[in-house]
């Protein structure tokens, strides 16, 4: 078969094509690696290739998901990666496409793995929709295409890929600094269609596999022993449903895609016939040219299943066989059989039948069939008929029905003379609401919402049909909701639906205190610079592990995995697997293989444990294999290693191996209330205050306070980062091993793998180039699967390649802790402060230790956050569940906690009917109080110190710019004008403690061009970590040699541990600054090694007629050796070593966030959210925004839409992939999205701990006790870190949700408990609470809690007190004498009294 790769003729033998995707051609067999592979599902993006063909004279383009599209089906056409809209822009070397260089300036990438699929999707979408560059479409008309919801950013919070779409309408509104707008000339950036396709009539023909181009070829190549498909986008949901022939044992395939009556749409009479092979997406465009209610229903409702790239490539057809062969959750067969849906099929005799679409979904299903089309009826529009449709989903875009429903009616003489009702998505087929709809009929208009409430028990034959799975009870509840809507629609109100269309104007504003002009010399630092790799992201030229270059004879290894928890299994048999992959099952490794059976955390990886427990090895250490006849601790444990010629025969082999005498044997444990602690582990304890006082509070009666109970749980949310876990192992020469891994630091790995190989640390190279993600999932759980990669390698002396698919990656690296507790506390009834607080805290760590008890300590420690609370007791045990080990994820521990104390002030002011802000305003700690400190006793963490603190300024001025006052009274009018939908509004504020932990190298090479290289230690995995050391490097040798080196100069080597042996991994967020840091002090060894040249390079200059010295010029002194230097001397190497004062710093922020909830369907909107953080000046603000907004969405997603789920039973994790799992995509965001980095240090608190901390410092330095790295400009210690903070800010987004809940007046304010995450399902438990049908929802009147008090600024002062003046006065008396100490307190006393 023949076809065209970015212009390139391709020719693949038709038998190798059956055998793989298109995904596996481009990445395994081109050089092109621009595009990615991620989900395997379709679910993702990452994948997405565009694809052109021509039909009828016409080039049709298409973006689809090229991990599911069979490569036989590029028979004759002309795929477009990444890299061929850069070759198509300008050749080779340049800029690229207007995409791809609109992508880099609008900073719409962070990590990248995702990048090339985003771009793809944006320009094959665009030119599919025929906007012609952006010139025939409104911001408003590209934001109702939809185009990017089937494409995932963890990274990004997706503001920058939207703002980068809708730069290119003709009536763009975006903003953004010295950025170009406005529509792109598409003629000239297009590759155009290859002329040696014109003429191309390949076939992708072999023995096994049919591609017939006629309808008769076709029916002659059917039988009962082929599998049929089209698009072949099933198998991402049903894994057997996969048709690729890896095994010559596979059934012959007949793909039915290119029959040219199976690809037609065509109306004859009333009826609109839709072949087979019709693409969602070509039904929808056929839709449009019939606009009545039928047709605008069905196309409306097709346009919400799954994402573009999807709808492109999936069939009708093939969507349909899906809900008959395996009871798929279809939208479209619901809604196809509501318009009178008709299917024509073959039978087995190969006879042409025709029956009513529920009819063939139910009817005898062994039989076997072939559709060869359906039909619609879009006559009835012209005889009266109408149509609606609805749909509930855990996310609104890119997620399967929970429930979907239609009504097909007619009303005459002002009466319901017809109606049809079906449910769809609940059970193995949709389901008819016969009685329901014969009520209908008869009734007048404005009588029917009374007639669906009188008739609801109606609905119990739809009940009875329902999967009876965990969903049932949201269904029931949800059915009602739908058919009250009907009714609704039907008396002519709007059934209105939160997201029933893509309708929302997204207005984002990104604002930061610009820098001081005296900081202008120190530039590009403190200039919003895009990432130095962005335009080789966007083009698909930046490398991720596994696009490196595989060495001929690689082996692909794929994990052996128990399926269920408490487990045993006696053994292996592979027969199977030997017999069908023969030679190409090169090994299979067991635990019997190994020496070292466990890794062993406890002697390689430094794990601190709190006060008085110590962890132990049992806890620690875990098996690289689990042996036979151990009990499993998770489901997917892994058991072995399969080793192949091929990752798809990798994946074979393991599904044919046999887990012998596989048994449950123990009881399974997933609630952290139920599980047991670890053997050896008592409660961990964490204090404030005195003693027991605490606990003791709850034990008398203290005047004018009470004592306030409640609870809070939360399940775990995943990592999720795109890329993969990958690795490549590579033997080395005299026994060496060179390992390219991703993961957020070489140093543990690389102790862990030597000793398992054993081998010296020296012959241990690890390489690390860049990530696809990491948030934490990166740091320890990338060991396990690149050590049995290693030792595979060693065994076979052969390169061995190993990436986790998406399914064993999200089971074995777990994620956050569940959580399961309750607290009380004893508050002053007023004011709502609280006196003392206690917690007692289930902590599910999963099987492992890994940091969990790191973890529980900092979560125990921060739980005040910016809260003076005076007594605290809290109580943690930590459990071991039968789950992966839980690891780090994006601020880890302190999310926790904010998630803990906010649930605590807003019971607080539920309970003593106050507004949660006043509550929150009555802890706030005292703006000045004398060597003040925060956080709890008993853990790993020294006392916080509260300097510094700018929270009652900073919440000031968001209270202020966000106009809550006036956006809270708004929300309680539409509150009150609105019944089924109702609005909430939060503001909540949070601290995030840093700790610069030291140990971050960096290294400057210049070379004789002038160009600058540049090693770290630190990990660039999406932070811009790479470009903040860029920008710090140059800004001192700019400053300090006066020169202006552009930041294009300066290349980033990948991580190497030869050269670069030592250092920390990357985490926490401080990475960045201290990696900046070391880089500083390198810069400054290298401006002393240069100032000696510039005089010579002045004499140089004038020798050449030049009056000002260049930075070429300094350099070409530098390497002339007429000076003391020598010729290969400009190499200089800088380390980070903190001193106290620079150990520890606060950050702080808050954000304001208004919601609007569905209290019927539970489905939540979020409308607005404006972030503050104080973090400025930032190294590069343009960075740090996408930082902020990125963490933001991804604890939106943890408040709404993330949980890991498991099967309570087996332990087996449900949620492992992007069906099952659901991340936020681009329309979950806020609708009126702004983020503000302000620079308050001129407001900050004073209470002497800052000089203290200088005070101490001083003395250690001048006893050379601690080596700490020289100080560098101050500026650069002003930013702060934006990585991980901004997630804590998420908490407002659930408070407004809470709000909103309650004030549907069935759940009172004094006693909600709400559920992590809050799912529609979730929060219809709430809203519906006491509610017997949806009736009681509409009709009756609930008593609610008195309604709290409007809610008015507090007078929070932000003037410094004289108490903090004295402070000052006494710390520059002790650093600066007497003279200059009192000068100075002066002149600070009236410049703040002035400011303020």
């Amino acid at each position: 078969m023949e076809f065209s790769l970015n212009g390139e003729k391709v020719l693949v033998n038709a038998a190798e094509a059956s055998t793989m995707t298109l995904n596996e051609f481009i990445r395994f067999k081109t050089r092109f690696k621009g595009t990615k592979l991620s989900c395997a599902q379709g679910g993702c993006g990452a994948c997405t290739v565009v694809v052109q063909t021509k039909e009828d004279g016409k080039v049709a383009t298409k973006t689809v998901p090229s991990c599911l599209m069979p490569l036989t089906s590029a028979s004759n056409a002309s795929i477009i990666t990444v890299e061929g809209l850069k070759k198509s822009a300008c050749g080779t070397g340049c800029g690229g496409n207007p995409i791809q260089e609109r992508m880099t300036a609008f900073h719409g990438t962070q990590c990248g793995f995702c990048t090339p699929g985003m771009v793809m999707q944006m320009w094959g979408g665009l030119k599919q929709n025929k906007a012609d560059g952006g010139s025939n479409m409104t911001e408003k008309e590209m934001e109702d295409l939809d185009l990017m919801v089937g494409n995932l950013c963890r990274c990004t919070g997706y503001r920058p890929i939207a703002d980068t779409l809708k730069s290119f309408a003709k009536d763009t509104t975006v903003m953004f600094p010295d950025v170009k707008k406005g529509p792109f000339d598409e003629k000239s950036s297009d590759p155009g269609y290859p002329a040696f396709l014109e003429d191309s009539k390949s076939q992708a023909e072999s023995k096994h596999w049919s591609r017939p181009k006629s309808l008769g070829d076709m029916i002659a190549a059917w039988g009962a022993d082929v599998k049929v498909i089209s698009g072949h986008t099933g198998w991402g949901v049903y894994p057997d449903l996969c048709a690729l022939r890896t095994l010559d044992s596979a059934p012959n395939v007949l793909q039915i895609d290119a029959v040219p009556e199976l690809k037609k749409i065509e109306r004859k009479g009333d009826r609109l016939i839709i072949g087979a092979s019709v693409t969602l997406a070509m039904l929808a465009e056929a839709l449009k040219e019939n606009p009545g209610s039928v047709g605008l229903a069905v196309r409306e409702h097709v346009l919400l299943i799954a994402g573009h790239q999807v709808r492109n490539l999936g069939s009708v057809g093939g969507n349909l066989m899906m809900v008959r062969n395996k009871g798929f959750a279809s939208d479209l067969a619901t809604i196809l059989a509501a318009a009178g849906g008709m299917v024509t099929y073959m039978d087995s005799s190969k006879t042409e039948q025709t029956k009513g679409l529920l009819d063939f979904l139910s009817y005898d299903k062994k039989e076997k069939v072939l559709v060869l089309s359906v039909s619609i009826d879009l006559g009835a529009e012209q005889k009266g008929s109408c149509m609606i449709s609805l749909r509930a989903a855990i996310r609104p875009r890119n997620a399967y029905s929970l429930i979907n429903a239609a009504i097909k009616y007619k009303i005459e003489d002002g009466k319901i003379s017809e109606a049809a009702i079906l449910y769809g998505a609940v059970g193995p087929h949709p389901i008819p609401a016969v009685w329901l709809g014969k009520a209908l009929v008869g009734v007048k208009v404005g009588n029917v919402e009374k007639t669906v409430l009188d008739n609801l028990e109606s609905l119990k034959e739809v009940y009875d049909q329902m999967n009876d799975d965990h969903h049932k009870e949201y269904r029931t509840r949800v059915a009602q909701a739908f058919a009250l809507r009907f009714g609704k629609a039907l008396d002519g109100s709007p059934t209105k639906s939160l997201h029933a269309k893509f309708s929302r104007s997204t207005k984002t504003v990104q604002r930061w205190d610009k820098p001081k002009a005296d900081l202008e010399s120190l530039a590009p630092v403190f200039e919003p610079h895009p990432k130095t790799t962005a335009l080789a992201q966007t083009t698909g030229d930046a490398k991720f592990t596994d696009d490196e270059h595989h060495p001929m004879g690689t082996i692909h290894a794929a994990y052996i995995t128990i399926p269920t928890a408490a487990s045993t299994f006696s053994g292996l048999d592979i027969t199977k697997a030997t017999e069908a992959l023969g030679p190409d099952l090169v090994k299979v490794l067991q635990a019997s293989d190994l020496k070292k059976p466990k890794i062993e955390w406890s002697k390689n990886v430094r794990y601190p444990s709190p006060k008085g427990h110590e962890d132990t090895e049992e806890f620690l250490n875990e098996y690289v294999f689990l042996p036979p006849g151990e009990k499993s601790l998770y489901g997917t444990q892994p058991v072995g290693l399969v080793l192949a010629t091929s990752q798809r025969l990798a994946q074979i082999a393991v599904s044919l191996i046999e887990l012998k005498d596989l048994k449950q044997v123990g009881e399974v444990f997933i609630e952290p209330a139920k599980a047991p602690q670890p053997a050896g582990y008592t409660p961990y304890v964490f204090t404030r205050g005195s003693g027991d006082k605490a606990l003791k509070m709850f034990d008398q009666k203290i005047s004018g306070h009470q004592e306030i109970k409640g609870s809070f749980r939360k399940t775990a949310q995943a990592n999720f980062y795109i890329e993969p876990q990958s690795c490549l192992a590579i033997p080395d020469e005299e026994g060496g091993m060179e390992l390219t891994l991703a993961s957020q630091g070489a140093v543990y790995p690389r102790q862990v793998i030597s000793q398992h190989l054993e081998i010296p640390m020296n012959k241990m190279v690890i390489n690390i180039r860049r990530l696809g993600g990491g948030f934490g999932g990166k740091i320890t759980r990338c060991i396990p699967f690149a050590l049995v990669a290693c030792l595979a390698a060693k065994e076979l002396e052969r390169p061995v390649r190993f990436v986790l698919p998406r399914e064993v990656d999200m089971a074995i690296g777990s994620g956050r802790q569940e959580i399961d507790s309750t607290f009380k506390a004893m508050v002053q009834s007023k004011t709502g402060k609280i006196k003392s607080l206690v917690f007692d805290v289930d902590f599910a760590q999963g099987s492992h230790l890994d940091y969990g008890s790191v973890h529980l300590s900092f979560m125990s420690q921060t739980i005040d956050m910016v809260y003076h609370i005076p007594n605290a007791h809290i109580t943690v045990r930590l459990k071991q569940t039968h789950d992966g080990p839980s690891t780090a994820v994006r601020a880890p521990s302190h999310l926790e906690a904010v998630m803990m104390i906010e649930t605590v002030m807003d019971t607080i002011a539920g309970v003593l009917g106050m507004t949660p802000e006043k509550v929150r305003e009555a802890n706030f700690h005292p703006h000045c109080k004398l060597l003040a400190t925060q956080g709890l006793k008993g853990g790993m963490l020294p006392d916080a110190k509260v300097e510094g603190n700018t929270l009652i300024p900073l919440w000031n001025k968001l209270i202020k710019d966000s106009k809550f006052i006036e956006r809270k009274r708004k929300v309680d009018e539409f509150n009150a004008a609105s019944t089924t939908l109702k609005r909430g509004i939060s503001i909540c504020p949070a601290r995030y403690g840093m700790f610069r932990i030291g140990g971050h190298a960096a290294r400057i090479d210049v070379l004789t061009d002038g160009t600058l290289q540049i090693s770290t230690n630190a990990v660039e995995m999406g932070q811009g970590i790479h470009t903040k050391i860029g920008q710090v490097a140059l800004g001192v040798l700019n400053k300090m040699l006066n020169v202006k080196i552009p930041l294009e100069s300066v290349k980033f080597t990948k991580q190497n541990t030869h050269v670069l042996a030592h250092g920390n991994g990357t985490g926490g967020s401080t990475t960045s600054e201290q990696a900046c840091f070391a880089v500083e002090e390198a810069a400054f060894q290298m401006v002393q090694k240069l100032k000696g040249t510039v005089k010579l390079a002045k004499k140089m200059s004038a020798e050449k007629g030049k009056v000002e010295v260049d930075w070429l010029d300094i350099v070409a002194a530098g390497f002339k050796g007429k000076t003391p230097l020598f010729v290969a001397d400009l190499c200089t190497y800088g380390f980070f070593r903190p001193s106290i004062k620079d150990l520890m710093y606060e950050t702080y922020g808050a954000s304001v966030s208004e919601v609007e909830v569905d209290i019927l369907t539970g489905e939540t909107k979020t409308l607005f959210s404006h972030v503050m953080f104080d973090c400025a000046p930032c190294l590069n603000p343009a960075v740090d925004l996408g930082q902020i907004e990125g963490a933001y969405v991804m604890g939106m997603g943890q408040y709404l839409l993330e949980r890991r789920n498991h099967c309570q039973k087996t332990g087996k994790l449900l949620s492992t992939n992007t069906w099952t799992y659901k991340p936020p995509t681009i329309a979950d965001i806020p609708e009126t999205f702004i983020v503000d980095i302000v620079d308050l240090r001129s407001k900050a608190s004073h209470n002497g701990w800052g000089w203290v901390n200088g005070l101490l410092t001083r003395i250690v330095n001048g006893l050379g006790l601690m080596p700490t790295t020289k100080d560098g400009e101050p500026s650069f210690k002003s930013s702060k870190a934006t990585g991980e903070p901004p997630v804590l800010f998420s908490y407002s987004v659930l408070g407004a949700v809470r709000h909103a809940i309650t004030a549907g007046g069935r759940q009172s304010a004094a006693d909600i408990s709400m559920p992590i995450p809050c799912t529609p399902e979730e929060v219809t438990k709430l809203t519906w609470k006491g509610a017997a049908s949806v009736k009681d929802l509409v009709e009756a009147k609930v008593d609610a809690k008195e309604k709290p008090a409007a809610y008015e600024p507090g007078k929070l002062s932000e003037s410094l007190s004289l108490g903090e003046h004295l402070v000052d006065l006494f710390g520059y008396l002790i650093m600066y004498g007497w003279p200059v100490g009192i000068a100075a307190v002066v002149a600070y006393f009236l410049y703040t009294y002035m400011t303020n």
